[in-house]
């Protein structure tokens, strides 16, 4: 599926995704986040839990893209 998706596309969505999930820590530091019922512990597991899988995602193609420029059988020193 992402093969067919363009670089700049995988970008974008996983920047402006991240950015309201980034926000969520002035939540938990204005302690907005207990108004709607959500604990501070369970705020930040889920904070950290998607954007790391989100930087993940957003820097897989750039690995691609790395492992291109390389010459064939050295992609495996440059992810060393």
């Amino acid at each position: 599926f992402v093969q067919n998706v363009r670089l700049r596309t995988i970008l974008t969505w996983t920047t402006l995704l991240s950015l309201p999930v980034s926000l969520s820590q002035l939540a938990l530091v204005t302690h907005a986040n207990r108004l709607v019922g959500i604990s501070d512990k369970t705020l930040a597991l889920l904070d950290s839990a998607v954007l790391s899988a989100l930087s993940r995602v957003a820097f897989m193609p750039t690995l691609v893209l790395a492992a291109r420029l390389c010459p064939a059988g050295v992609e495996a020193a440059l992810f060393a």
